[in-house]
This record gives C-alpha cells, structure tokens and sequence, in this order.
C-alpha cells in the first residue's frame, strides 16, 4: 500500500515535470519528491492532510485564468482587511482620546462644582488641551478624508469635524489663556499682606476674545449642513446651544471682568475699608462695628492693612453734611460721630460714607483714595470659611465652616472676658481668615466662594458702597453680588418693603440668646384694621400699652392700596441663672438695672409710597414719626426692658402704594443665635382676604395669596419683579441648578445620557 502510494505519487509528478519541463522549480520539486520516495525502511509517506492527492490533482487542473482570480480576491480580501484594520485603529484612537477628552471634563467639572479632584487643576486643564488636539488630529486624518468622500456618511464627518474643530479652536485659544493666567495665579502668596494679583487685569482681553471665537465658531457650525445620521444632528444642534450658553454667561460677567483692571488700581492706588460688624451687640445695620481694615490695590498689588479697633478716633468737628441733621433727629444726636454708632443708621449707604469721613478725618489718611467701604459679619466670614477650608488661631482654637458665628458671637466673651484680649482675638480672627481665603482662591474654590457672596449679601451680611455709582451699577449687575448688598430697601412701589430695625441700648453683648419671628397678615374688611385698633386700642393683646396714631396723610386714600398687620415677637431666652453666669462685659454687670435684660431701640421704616398708620408696643419712650427722611416714614422709639425668659411684641398696621404688584415683604435686622439667622417674614403673607372683600384690589389679594410660596423661594430678596430672562445672575443661577441636578463625583455620561 505504501508502495503504491508512492508510486502513484511519483506518477503525478513525472507528468507534471514533463508539461513544465523547463520550468527550474518544478524540477526542483520533483527531484525533492523523488528522493523522499527513495528512502529506505518503514517510513510511512503520506502527503499532508490539506493537500491530499486529489486536491493536487484538482489544482493541476485548474485553468490558469481562475488561479490569477482567486489570487486577485484574496489581494482583494488582504487589502479590504488591512484598510478596515487602519480604520479600526483610528475609531480605537479617536474612542481613547474622546474618553480623555470625557475624564478631563468630569475632572474639570468636579473642581469647578466643588466635588474636589485628585489631580491639580493645572494637569487636568493641560490633559483635556491634549486630548482634545489628538483628537482632531485624528479625525482630520487622510482616512477620513476618503471615507467622507466615497460613502453616504459624508455630512456627518464634515458635521464632526467642523463640531471638534470649533472646540479645538476654544481650546486652544481662550481656553489656554485662562489656563495661563491660572498658572501665573497659582503660585501667589501673601508676603507682609501683600498679593499680586495682577494677572487678573489680563482677564478682560482673554474673555473678548472668547466672545469673539464664540461667533466665529456659531457662524461657522450654522452653515454645516445637516447631517444624515439623527444623533450627529442632535448633538451638532446640542453643541451651538451649548456654545450660545457659554457666551451668555460670559457675557454676564463681562461688566465685572471689565472693570478689574480699575478696581485693582490700574490707574492708580484705591483704598477699601472694611468694617467688621458685631451681632452680638445689634445695630439697625447689623450690629456694632468694632473694627475696620484699610485694604488697598495698586496696579495689581493688593495689600491687607491691619484690623484694628476704632475705639479712640478723633471725632470730626463738623457733620459730614446736611441730611445729618435730619437723620439726628430720628437716630440719635451723636450716631454719626462713633463708628460703632453709625450703623443704628439702617441706610448703609449713608453708614459706608460717614465712616469714610471719620476714617479719613484720622491723622495720616487725609490724602488717602477711599474708592468703596465693605461691611461684613461672623455669618459672611464663617461662609468664607465654609468655601476655603479652616483656619486656626494663635490659641489653637479652629474657625470652620460651623464654629466661627458662635465665636464671634458668644464664645469670645465666655472665654476672653478681658476687654483687650477680645479685640485682639477679634482682630487676628478677622486677619487670618482674609489671608487664608486670598491665599485658597482658585479654580476649585471659586465656585463656592462667589455663591457664599452671593447669598451673604442677598441676607444682609455683606454689604458694599462704592463711591462711583457705575462701579456699583457694575458689580450688581453681575449678579455675583445680590442688590441687596447695597443695604437699602426696595424704592419701588410696585415691590413694597418695610423695616423692623434693632439697637441695642443696654451694656453688654447679648443678642445671641435673642430670638425673634415676624408675621405678616394682609386684612381686609367694611372697617380697616388700624381703625378698629384705634376704636378699641387694641391690635396684638399681648401688648399693655394702647394703639397710637401713626397716619400723617402724606398720601390720598387713592394713592394707598392693601393693608397688611405686622407683628413681631422678641424673646430672651436667657434664664436668669444663665444671666448670673455670664461674665459682666456680655450680661452689663451692675450697670444694668435688670439683669440679663435686654433694652432696644426699635426703627419702623413704611414701604416706598407707603404709610404705617398704627403701631401698639410697650413703649418705654417715644421718639419721632417723620416722613422726611430718605423719602419714607420713620417711626422709632426705645422698647421696655425685655427680662430673662421674657418676650415682649409690637405691631402696627401698614398701608402699601395703590401701584403695589407683590405682597408686603418685612425686612429686619439680621439676629444670630444658636438657631440660625432672623432676617424677617421672608416674603410670607396670611391673606385673610376672600374674593368678596378684595373687590377692585382682587389681583393684588392673589398676590398677597401667592406671598407664602412665593415668597418663600425668593428668599425674602423680593426678586419676583425682575424679567428672569434678564436677571444678571442668571448665569450664576444656571450653574446653581446645574449643580443641584448632579451628585459629585460629577458623570457626564451619565449626565448627557439624560439629555
């Protein structure tokens, strides 16, 4: 068998040798075969499994015109394949940098949002710059080009690449720019109270040029022709929504970022007071101001003066000016000569510029460019705190997020009952945590830290005055500072606000046991409210005292729409036990008559073209009812002793303007304690009205209806009357709601896929 195997094997190749005779490599092969054939012993010669002999004999047979088509598709297969490889390796390279691309943004993202990222912001910006230009580098590639050209899925690759090209192009552009100047940032650090910071002037060019390339890249993607697959058309159409956000929130802060290089003293050095207020000692503004700073800018150089007590400055020898003298005589014949009186003023615009002139009146100041005075409070610093990370001071004691308004308030006394020690303490708090959150603003903090201004100055713990208008208008207007840091009430009619303002008259700092709550009821009916309590003299029963006739007629009864009662409710909580224990620089020692007790001097403002026409409290003494001052009436006039355990109310009834829109809104001093922060009736209204006795006024009962809810998600910032699509803290506002919609780590797989 195995011979004639052989045989036969040998048969087939003689033939083959025959046909192919001058052919080398045939004879070479069968001369090969030949000699396996000769071989001696038991070999066993089979030919390979794959080639059998009748698979040769099928090839020997084959025409040669088949062999060089099956050579061509096999050609044909190895390029197909090799062409599908390159492509394979592309969509694998593009699929790798568009996922660092993805992980650069979420990483990007969790700073921005304040999630925290374990990579530095510099390495994060520089990865997505990176991964970003190999990406489009990639698509941009010759592969692309022939895809593109000679399939049905040309629109979609010009619609991608024209979509990454415009973000290569931001990228790489103002993108970058920031990242540099965030690199030239990083490295600040205070040296003797001095920064430089002056990199930031740089800013305003480095955003016009993002607007600029913004436009650019929308005219650019409005001609890119729509593609054909409905997913690279949605997030073509995605992307020019996005780009248009981006420009719009820019833009928001374009009045800000234009007016840095001003107010970090492009043209010059500018000095800004800071005065710390005290709520532990309560003033109509907020309380006491115990110390202020001198902080200066100076072509980019900012410098940190010491915080220091103002006890013992010279008093000016004339009033700043005119309106003084009317405002002496509802507040107080020396209010303005004092820092620490001033704020019994609730108008801070006129607090900042009187401590302007005391300060400037002090020796050594005279020629000093006082451009802006800043006012703030335990509740804004411990919001820095909250933004920034902790500090600690020379005792050890650490000021965080939770600890730094009871300090300020309450623990400084218990633990530092010497009166100099408090102001050193004060002073080097005060210092520590300016320098630590200067020494903390980055990328990564800037988020939290411009919303803690934000929402400490819609609530009355910061406040600012700038002595250009414009610069005000500005920074208002950027929304990164609510309105209401100007410390005024709403002049507008339509958005009736009044006040309920606290001085405190007694020795010692005890408005940290202080609570109060403030209610607002819009009343209706054939007899009004303030004339049923002048018949009866009587408006809240828990007041001994009868109704008083506050009505001075400055407005027709045409000119004056709804009614509202006010109430408002201050208890001690102090127990006269805890009183004894207090150290007698916080309960006033043997210079209060009742001890613990609290004694206040009480400011009722009315609304802008509004009137309050009857107040019931226990009145220790009355003051003054003008409607002269600040184009409003002012009622004040000094409470009864409100003993330990004790509380003691007052109400009155108030008339708005006929032009009203929105429910009374009741804004008062701003009490801390151990329960959290009293800032009013936040926009909160009990309509007792029905639909019968609204009558004429029945839309503004709805209003008055609405109040409760409405007022409730406004804050008490009475914001309800601006255009939202106007609204300059807009951008701000988005990227609030934008948070509020993710949980950090930020995922924005997860994130688009709900989109």
């Amino acid at each position: 068998m195995r011979f004639t195997s052989g045989h036969s094997s040998h048969k087939a190749v003689g033939r083959r040798r025959s046909r192919h005779a001058g052919n080398g490599k045939s004879n070479r092969s069968a001369s090969t075969n030949s000699a396996a054939n000769q071989q001696t012993g038991p070999v066993n010669l089979k030919t390979p499994q794959h080639v059998g002999g009748n698979g040769r004999s099928l090839i020997s047979r084959t025409p040669i015109w088949a062999r060089v088509v099956v050579v061509l598709l096999l050609t044909l297969l190895a390029s197909v394949t090799c062409v599908g490889t390159l492509y394979a390796a592309s969509v694998s390279r593009m699929a790798a940098d568009a996922q660092r691309v993805l992980t650069s943004a979420e990483s990007l993202a969790n700073s921005a949002l304040g999630c925290g990222s374990d990579k530095s912001l510099s390495d994060i910006s520089q990865e997505l710059v990176n991964a970003t230009n190999d990406l489009n580098a990639e698509l941009n590639g010759p592969q692309w080009d022939f895809f593109r050209d000679h399939s049905r899925f040309g629109s979609d690759i010009t619609a991608a690449r024209e979509m990454l090209a415009s973000v290569d192009t931001l990228v790489n552009g103002p993108f970058t720019d920031l990242l540099n100047l965030s690199k030239r940032l990083q490295g600040f650090s205070l040296k003797n109270g001095s920064v430089d910071v002056s990199a930031l002037m740089d800013m305003p060019d480095i955003v016009k040029q993002a607007h600029k390339d913004i436009s650019q890249q929308l005219t650019k993607l409005n001609k890119v022709p729509t593609p054909s697959v409905a997913k690279v058309a949605t997030v073509l159409e995605t992307e020019k929504a996005a780009l248009k956000t981006v420009d719009s929130m820019l833009g928001e802060y374009d009045g800000l970022i234009n007016l840095l290089p001003q107010l970090l003293g492009e043209d010059g050095k500018r000095t800004y007071l800071v005065m710390v207020q005290n709520p532990a000692e309560l003033r109509s503004a907020g309380g006491m101001v115990g110390t202020i700073a001198a902080i200066t800018a100076d072509k980019g150089t900012i410098t940190i003066g010491d915080f220091a007590t103002t006890s013992g400055w010279d008093i000016p020898e004339e009033p700043m000016d005119d309106t003084v003298l009317k405002e002496r005589q509802v507040f107080g014949g020396t209010f303005d000569q004092y820092p620490a009186t001033t704020t019994i003023d609730p108008e801070f615009q006129r607090v900042a510029q009187m401590n302007k002139y005391m300060w400037l009146y002090q020796k050594g100041n005279e020629d000093e460019n006082v451009a802006g005075v800043l006012s703030l409070d335990p509740v804004f610093l411990q919001a820095l705190l909250g933004a920034t990370g902790e500090v600690k001071l020379s005792d050890g004691r650490v000021l965080d997020s939770t600890t730094t308004v009871p300090f300020f308030a309450s623990d400084l006394y218990t633990d530092y009952p010497d009166f100099e020690q408090q102001n050193n303490f004060v002073s080097e708090a005060a210092q520590a945590i300016m320098n630590h959150v200067l020494g903390n603003a980055n990328a990564s903090t800037a988020s939290p830290l411009l919303k803690a201004i934000r929402d400490t100055s819609a609530s009355g713990h910061f406040k600012l005055w700038m002595a250009d208008p414009d610069e005000q208008e500005a920074l208002i207007a950027t929304g990164l500072i609510d309105d209401k840091a100007s410390g005024e009430l709403s002049a507008d009619s339509q958005v009736p606000e009044a006040g309920i303002y606290l001085s405190e008259l007694q020795q010692g700092k005890q408005d940290w046991y202080l609570k109060t709550s403030t209610t607002v009821t819009k009343t209706c009916g054939d007899a009004s409210a303030s004339q049923n309590a002048l018949y009866s003299g009587v408006l809240d029963k828990r007041i001994t005292t009868a109704v008083r006739n506050t009505h001075l007629g400055q407005f027709t009864e045409d000119q004056l729409g709804d009614e509202y009662t006010v109430t408002f409710t201050m208890k001690n909580t102090l127990t006269k036990a805890k009183a004894e224990s207090l150290p007698d620089f916080v309960n006033g020692g043997s210079e209060n008559p009742v001890l613990g007790g609290m004694l206040y001097r009480v400011v009722l403002t009315a609304p802008y073209g509004g009137e309050i026409t009857a107040v019931q409290a226990d009145i220790d003494s009355w003051g003054t009812n003008t409607a002269s001052l600040y184009d409003r009436q002012y009622i004040m006039f000094n409470q009864q002793w409100i003993e330990p355990g004790k509380e003691l109310t007052i109400a009155y009834t108030v008339r708005v303007s006929s032009d009203a829109t929105h429910p009374l809104n009741v804004v008062t001093t701003p009490v801390v304690n151990a329960d959290g922060v009293e800032t009013g009736s936040n926009g909160n209204v009990t309509d007792e009205c029905t639909a019968d006795t609204n009558g004429a006024d029945g839309a503004n009962g709805a209003d008055g209806a609405n109040g409760g809810a409405n007022g409730g998600a406004d804050g008490g910032k009475n914001d309800a009357h601006k255009d939202a699509s106007s609204d300059p803290s807009a951008g701000l506002d988005a990227l609030d709601k934008l948070k509020s919609q993710i949980s950090c780590p930020v995922d924005l797989k997860s994130l688009a896929g709900s989109m």
